[in-house]
């Protein structure tokens, strides 16, 4: 699991990957505050709350409209943790100063990947990991028209058993729709585990990308242990 505590989280995120502009500049530098990946939740008859990846609850001190921040949608959250409350031991009261929507995207079979998808490189800024329920990616990309809109998949390859260890191969792609490699900017998408075929079964996820290089591109793999196999849940 891969905690964000950082002033400036993903700066440069965009809306025209599907995802808003970030940029987080607070020049009170004496506040304790954190970042972290989130989803809205919400009990019958209760106004809405945050679930980190870590199972803190963040109930905002300003009440979240939940026409806006719907249930089951994530965010990346910048906020500062206040008081306890007594509900739970993990719920807080917390000022929330930011929040960027996160795509959420169901991983896909490969027969099921559009015919003119391409395999444009990108940058993994960390290796993909675990958190509330997602295997998550966080990662740089080249573009150049702000309008052209990028895509993203997590593909499922092959599934593989060798002495009673089954691995999932997976393609990580990004296609830019003809768009020209000029400048770079971050994004980060969110998979959904149970949509990860065999997820719950699979001992380890094998996943391939193209990142580009100094010298041109090269296909790299990250190999990630799967910490829930048999759990049903993250």
């Amino acid at each position: 699991m891969k905690a964000f505590v950082q002033k400036n989280a993903l700066i440069a995120m965009t809306a025209w990957l599907l995802l808003s502009a970030c940029s987080n500049d607070y020049t009170d530098v004496s506040t304790e505050y954190a970042s972290g990946l989130c989803v809205v939740k919400q009990s019958e008859g209760l106004p809405v709350y945050l679930l980190t990846d870590d199972s803190l609850q963040l109930h905002p001190v300003s009440t979240l409209d939940s026409t806006i921040y719907e249930p089951g949608n994530r965010y990346l959250v910048t906020y500062v943790l206040m008081d306890q409350l007594s509900i739970s031991g993990s719920a807080y009261s917390a000022k929330v100063l930011d929040m960027q929507p996160v795509l959420i995207k169901d991983a896909i079979e490969r027969a099921n990947l559009p015919g003119t998808a391409g395999s444009d490189p990108v940058n993994l800024i960390n290796q993909p990991w675990f958190g509330g329920g997602f295997l998550n990616f966080e990662f740089s990309f080249r573009y150049n028209d702000a309008s052209i809109k990028h895509s993203v998949w997590l593909v499922c390859d092959s599934l593989t058993e060798k002495n009673g260890c089954k691995k999932r191969y997976l393609t990580f792609m990004h296609h830019a729709n003809n768009d020209k490699a000029v400048k770079t900017t971050s994004s980060l998408y969110s998979f959904p585990c149970s949509s990860i075929a065999s997820f719950y079964t699979t001992d380890s996820l094998i996943v391939n990308t193209i990142e580009w290089t100094k010298n041109g591109e090269k296909q790299v793999t990250y190999r990630i242990k799967n910490t829930h196999t048999q759990t049903g849940k993250d």
